[in-house]
């Protein structure tokens, strides 16, 4: 695995040279590189699932709670975005395409926000139960439209 860190010291020269070797690499069947700026830098795992930062593990339980409730806002918003998307008429010739035959197997940026914002808020409420916190109860916090989504 590659892991590139803070690189704020670097010269720019020296940083094309690190991202050309890195973009050989995952183009030569490389997939575990891991970039990062900061290594406070949020992190998701290939399953999908979020490894709180160091800075939000030292989180007291009030603010590790309005961390995971304010993931569960965001993923509503972004389910309400998507159902709105999907309900509303195409605006172009290509998006009535699209909408009529799929765009392919790819997934809307809106449900990968849906499943990063989840992800998030099921880790800080672990980070509350492993500390003895009350956890919030997510599924009671989802919108209509997110419960619709979800079970997709």
């Amino acid at each position: 695995m590659w892991v590139i860190r803070d690189l704020s010291g670097v010269g720019m020269g020296f940083k094309l040279v690190l991202m050309t070797v890195a973009i050989a690499g995952l183009a030569s069947g490389c997939t575990s590189a891991v970039f990062s700026t900061n290594s406070s830098k949020a992190m998701f795992h290939p399953d999908g699932s979020y490894i709180l930062t160091s800075e939000e593990s030292s989180l007291d339980c009030q603010r590790l709670s309005n961390r995971a409730i304010w993931h569960v806002g965001r993923l509503n918003w972004y389910a309400d975005i998507e159902t709105l998307d999907k309900t509303t008429p195409p605006k172009t010739m290509i998006s009535m395409l699209k909408k009529a035959f799929g765009s392919g197997d790819q997934v809307s940026e809106n449900i990968k926000q849906i499943n990063k914002h989840l992800a998030q808020s099921q880790a800080f409420n672990k980070a509350l139960k492993g500390r003895g916190c009350e956890p919030i109860n997510i599924d009671e916090r989802l919108s209509e439209h997110s419960h619709a989504l979800l079970a997709t």
